[in-house]
């Protein structure tokens, strides 16, 4: 598996995931990690970009959709959509005083199978967690020794 850190913003009550699936719908067991250590089981599950454009899988909303997709460098002889989905917004644990836990980091499993199996494509985390502009990155030169 893979873990990777993860700012949802202050605030954040709930977590959705932007995705796709290949050649299957694929459902993942992921585990989100709390700044107190406890943790949070999420399930992440996409329907296949082609297969499930027409109607998502798991309650996913379609974010995007493109009309036919390549085979080789050439169009497909049929037009096949494909599509992006985004999972259902799921709400994150509470602490005592029922405020939400702010996640640290998201862990996912590792896939069984080899790419002909298939496999779930994460491009991004959404949230409802205020993301206010942050101050630019600045980058200076290294001096030369």
């Amino acid at each position: 598996g893979q873990t990777f850190a993860v700012d949802l913003g202050a605030g954040a009550t709930r977590i959705a995931v932007v995705g796709t699936a290949t050649e299957n719908n694929r459902e993942l067991a992921a585990t989100l990690t709390f700044s107190d250590g406890t943790t949070q089981p999420l399930t992440i599950g996409f329907g296949d970009w082609v297969g499930a454009s027409g109607s998502p899988a798991y309650g996913n909303t379609v974010l995007a959709i493109s009309e036919g997709r390549l085979s080789g460098v050439n169009a497909e002889s049929s037009v096949k959509n494909t599509a992006i989905y985004a999972t259902v917004p799921v709400a994150l644990a509470t602490d005592a005083g029922g405020a939400p836990k702010t996640v640290v980091s998201l862990t996912l499993p590792q896939e069984e199978g080899t790419l002909r199996d298939g496999r779930a494509h994460i491009f991004a985390i959404a949230s409802d967690g205020d993301r206010s502009e942050t101050a630019p990155l600045t980058v200076t030169p290294a001096e030369v020794i």
